[in-house]
């Protein structure tokens, strides 16, 4: 692969300026791929090993005076527009003198303007002095496209994973630590005053990223502030109705309000979602946060559903009492009257687009609603196997590849083949059409 110019400290320098930035995530950096550190350069020397490999938090301070303040660290300073005079972090000229940056990324939104027609790409070029490539994948054939970059020699210079991924979902410990720059040495303790834009990043960033392997640092985390949810309201009603300088002043203040802005009779609703239907839909989890209420880790939430869903369908099949005892639900003498028409139960459709919402609809759902990312069909057809793959019943392996049918968002005809539609960004699988067949 192409040698680059760039060294790990001075890519971190570079990083710590905010002159790169990217979604939610982590951006490990690949050993093999970097130069050394130039001689003059010497890293403060790190912490024992019971000092921890974190860096020692330290608050940002000389910027503009921010609007919201807030002295917890999860908490990023607010503004109300942006400052007219913001303070530049990074003085230096261009860390590197020429050479390639190699970056191998999932792809968040749309591919963007390539390179020759991109004006902020060609500023990172500029204030890096590199040449910058980036092979932007999307998000669907990420996890694949992964296993075989790690497989091969030709390592990129930087692996960022992000999306709803975590690292040690698609990356071993042992590649880690055997193909990726320790950066320990540079950024453990005291040794991160060296960089402050890092060191201002606070631990349970560093620690959520999943960038720490064996008690040693591997990964830059790409920090954003800790409340990840917010409301847009309707100034028509609320200013009318509530005032337009009115502002709740706690949950039960907001609680109030909603129940005075809600009408069903009018058939209008406090509360409307925007956006994909999914686990956080009708901002869930703003009001999880405002109200105190715990929310499970992605794949635990899982396990509540398996485990809902199990007294659901003893619910709708037995017709004598049960006591049911898990971890989330404990059910005495239950029953429930009458019992669904179908036979043994409705069909369950499941949407899921992580690996274990795949597992979860195919071990228990009838049709399992798919996020399609990209429209190749090339990519429809290895989310397909993806799907059979996860199947733990012959008969349902059978029917996610042979029997499965996609239906476009935009529901355009396809033209070429009557009767077909065109792949859209949804793709149901039905796993059990043979039950649904009698269920209809």
């Amino acid at each position: 692969m192409a040698s680059s110019n760039v060294s790990r400290r001075h890519f971190l320098r570079l990083t710590a300026a905010g002159a790169l930035a990217g979604g939610v995530g982590l951006s490990l950096l690949i050993d093999g791929c970097a130069p050394p550190p130039p001689p003059p350069h010497k890293p403060t020397p790190a912490p024992a090993a019971g000092g921890g490999p974190l860096p020692t938090y330290i608050a940002q301070s000389g910027g503009p005076k921010p609007d919201f303040h807030s002295a917890d660290p999860r908490i990023t300073d607010g503004f109300v527009r942006f400052p007219k005079d913001p303070v530049k972090s990074w003085s230096g000229g261009p860390p590197s003198n020429g050479g390639t940056l190699n970056v191998f990324i999932a792809a968040y939104y749309p591919p963007p303007t390539g390179r020759d027609q991109n004006a902020t790409w060609k500023a990172v070029e500029k204030e890096l002095g590199s040449t910058v490539n980036m092979t932007i994948i999307p998000n669907v054939d990420y996890p694949n496209r992964l296993q075989v970059v790690m497989a091969g020699g030709d390592l990129p210079d930087t692996i960022h994973i992000g999306g709803g991924s975590t690292v040690t979902s698609l990356i071993s410990a042992q590649f880690v630590q055997s193909q990726c720059s320790d950066l320990t040495p540079y950024l453990a303790g005291d040794a991160a005053k060296d960089y402050p834009n890092l060191a201002a990043i606070p631990g349970y960033a560093y620690r959520g990223a999943g960038g720490v392997f064996d008690n040693r640092l591997y990964g830059v985390p790409i920090h954003r502030y800790l409340p990840a949810f917010w409301f847009f309201r309707n100034t028509d009603i609320w200013d009318k109705e509530i005032g337009a300088d009115v502002v709740p002043k706690d949950a039960d203040d907001f609680k109030k309000i909603l129940q005075q802005l809600n009408r069903p009779q009018e058939n209008r609703w406090a509360i409307g979602n925007f956006g994909p239907n999914n686990a956080t839909m009708y901002g869930i989890v703003s009001f999880l946060e405002m109200f105190g209420a715990p929310f499970k880790e992605h794949d635990r939430r899982y396990d509540h559903l398996s485990e809902w869903l199990a007294v659901i369908r003893q619910l709708w099949q037995s017709h004598e009492e049960f006591d049911f005892h898990g971890d989330f639900f404990d059910v005495v003498r239950g029953s429930s009257m009458p019992k669904p028409v179908q036979k043994s139960y409705p069909p369950i459709m499941n949407a899921g687009g992580s690996e274990r919402g795949r597992q979860f609809a195919c071990e228990n759902a009838d049709m399992c609603f798919l996020i399609i990312q990209s429209e190749s069909p090339a990519s429809i057809r290895r989310l397909r196997r993806r799907v059979a793959s996860t199947s733990t019943s012959a008969t349902r392996i059978s029917a996610a590849t042979s029997n499965s049918w996609m239906t476009s968002a935009r529901g355009a005809p396809n033209t070429s083949s009557p009767g077909k539609t065109t792949p859209g960004i949804g793709c149901a699988c039905v796993t059990s059409p043979m039950r649904l067949r009698r269920a209809a």
